[in-house]
């Protein structure tokens, strides 16, 4: 994602969904891959967005922590060395080539002091915003997360491995997780280690953004390579492929058969909604809430209070509601 936004923002196209506001130069420093790696993703990149490499010429320029290491600062007895001649050769080099984003990933390649100490992460922090300032750029760290505890399943900024004190320096953040088995549920997706999502962990200047879904998708190089390369993705809502012919059906079912609105119940409704659209009920609870949701909502559907022959105690059945048949756009609501 940091490559897609980095060759987004050095070619001025809309890779992710969104057009950069201002097109500048890029700088990417990769401390663990080589060089030909980071060429084959941005290859990929290109291909599979369109975009000619000679937009890029001059324009994106990538490095290996393999062939030029980066080491900002390192403990010297109890106190962090700041390592003064690399972060002037960091500047000179922003300056003589006018760069406007600095990506570092990963960011524990470009120092030397302990990730668990907050002292030494917040001065080496305090210096990647030093050169923030003198060089008038944008500098993005990627930064890993600690393992996830035992059953936890979505991670928060407060995953950061390490101090704390990366993310507090941080003028924002965001954390990405990939998609969960009830999401890949709620999107009819079987793959669902390709596809991502971005959340806004951390935003001084904005307000919380709801979350952007990314797809991995791969790439056939000339060489015969394939190779990964991201692009944007939308969650699809609840009534997509949904049509007036399900709703039909579904009017008629409730018409003939007792269905219950309570989920918990072992008749409930959204079983047979699960049947029509060819869906596990267990696993597309949620999305059968929300289809159900606004089924009730717009007249498709309605309850009706009656004695239940088998219990001979008044229950909340599901019956067709006041919906106009004639009126097919409610369908898509």
């Amino acid at each position: 994602m940091a490559l897609a936004e980095g060759v987004a923002i050095a070619s001025g196209h809309d890779l992710l969904g969104i057009i950069p506001k201002e097109s500048v130069r890029v700088w990417i420093w990769n401390g663990e891959d080589p060089a030909e790696e980071t060429e084959r993703r941005i290859a990929a990149l290109c291909h599979h967005h369109e975009i000619s490499p000679d937009e890029l010429t001059g324009r994106l320029f990538i490095d290996s922590g393999r062939t030029m290491p980066i080491k900002i600062a390192a403990m010297s007895g109890a106190k962090v060395a700041v390592a003064s001649e690399s972060v002037d050769a960091i500047c000179a080099t922003i300056e003589a080539n006018k760069i406007g984003v600095l990506i570092i990933d990963p960011f524990i390649s470009c120092h030397g002091v302990p990730e668990n100490d907050n002292g030494a992460i917040d001065a080496v922090a305090k210096v990647w915003a030093q050169i923030a300032d003198r060089c008038n750029i944008s500098i993005e760290l990627v930064h890993h997360v600690r393992k996830p505890a035992q059953g936890q399943h979505e991670l928060t900024i407060d995953d950061a491995r390490g101090g704390s004190a990366l993310v507090n320096a941080a003028r924002s953040g965001r954390v990405l997780n990939r998609m969960s088995t009830a999401e890949a549920a709620q999107a009819s997706i079987d793959d669902r280690r390709s596809y991502f999502r971005a959340d806004s962990g951390k935003a001084n200047l904005a307000p919380a953004s709801r979350a952007t879904w990314f797809h991995l998708v791969p790439v056939m190089l000339p060489n015969g390579d394939s190779v990964a390369a991201v692009t944007s993705w939308a969650m699809p809502g609840a009534m997509d492929k949904v049509t007036t012919a399900h709703m039909q059906q579904i009017r008629s079912k409730v018409r003939d058969t007792e269905y219950r609105k309570d989920s918990r119940s072992p008749d409930w409704v959204g079983t047979a909604v699960a049947a029509l659209l060819g869906l596990d009920p267990d696993a597309a609870k949620p999305k059968l809430k929300e289809i159900l949701k606004v089924w009730f909502s717009n007249g498709v559907l309605a309850t009706e209070r009656r004695r239940d022959n088998a219990t001979r105690k008044d229950r909340e059945f599901v019956v067709p509601g006041d919906w106009n048949e004639g009126g097919g756009s409610h369908a898509t609501v």
